[in-house]
């Protein structure tokens, strides 16, 4: 993309996220139209994938889940173009955190942590989690083919104080952090899709052979960080709430592939209490187990 190319699309996004939530969600629901009854956006890959995943469910049944997908989809959409313009009180409104005195516990015995999410909700509304907790937060991310909207995407997700940090680089900030000892909690979102040729590990996701990043596991057996997992919930539209749970304050002491498991499990029995705000669209299952 050329740059007066993004910079017209970057203008419309900043002027569009400058209407109120009701009138984005009105937009949200005109999108909805287009992308499910006119275009039929990626409509083949999301029944299957809910087909492949729940296939004790009727065919009515997946696809009213897909309906409800898609206007989920459409709101992540205009909710995330609202967090260019969006204050620290109203964002503080509509993300909150539950069992926040397993953090401040941990943060008191100076431990850092591995936050593991999934593409649950609206996950980029995490990035307010900086106003609930002393910790420096950072989130891990794979670096956008384009360079300008991979800019973009980190100066939004930096907007309040979270630090994005490319998985590459990953153990070596994690570890300059630790030997400051500094306290650190990082966000992974695991349902990230290996490249083929990155694959280490395969587990049972979702009724399917899967394969999954062992990043959340390395890190947290090398530098001895508790696993935390934040559990999305959509309260209604616009309004989330995270459940944070321990999978485990002794990393070192489980077994290989333990952790990964744990959380794996942890997102699969989010996804079926309210499967329509997991990321159906996603090409997950592309790379099939030889």
């Amino acid at each position: 993309m050329s740059s007066i190319s993004f910079a017209i699309v970057y203008s419309f996004l900043w002027l569009l996220g400058l209407f109120p939530f009701r009138c984005l969600y009105i937009l949200s629901d005109i999108i909805t139209f287009f992308l499910r009854d006119v275009f039929k956006y990626r409509q083949q890959i999301i029944l299957n994938n809910l087909r492949n995943s729940f296939p004790k469910k009727s065919d009515d049944e997946i696809k009213q889940i897909a309906r409800k997908y898609y206007a989920h989809l459409s709101d992540t959409f205009v909710e995330t173009i609202k967090l260019i313009h969006i204050s620290e009180s109203e964002m503080q409104k509509r993300c909150k955190y539950n069992n926040l005195t397993i953090v401040d516990e941990l943060f008191a015995q100076k431990r850092s942590i591995v936050a593991v999410i999934g593409h649950y909700g609206n996950w980029e509304y995490m990035i307010g989690f900086p106003f609930f907790t002393k910790y420096n937060v950072l989130t891990l991310y794979k670096p956008l083919t384009n360079k300008k909207f991979n800019n973009f995407y980190i100066k939004l997700r930096s907007k309040f104080g979270v630090k994005p940090v490319s998985m590459k680089e990953s153990y070596k900030k994690l570890m300059e952090y630790k030997q400051g000892n500094i306290p650190t909690i990082t966000a992974f979102i695991s349902d990230q899709t290996p490249h083929k040729d990155e694959i280490q590990y395969w587990t049972n996701f979702l009724n399917q052979d899967t394969a999954v990043f062992l990043g959340p596991e390395k890190i947290a057996k090398k530098l001895d960080f508790t696993v935390l997992y934040f559990q999305m919930r959509k309260v209604k539209r616009g309004f989330y709430e995270m459940d944070i749970s321990t999978l485990t304050n002794n990393p070192k002491n489980t077994a290989e592939y333990e952790i990964t498991n744990l959380h794996v499990k942890k997102l699969e029995e989010t996804i079926k209490l309210q499967p329509e705000y997991w990321l159906w669209s996603h090409r997950r299952w592309k790379t099939k187990k030889v």
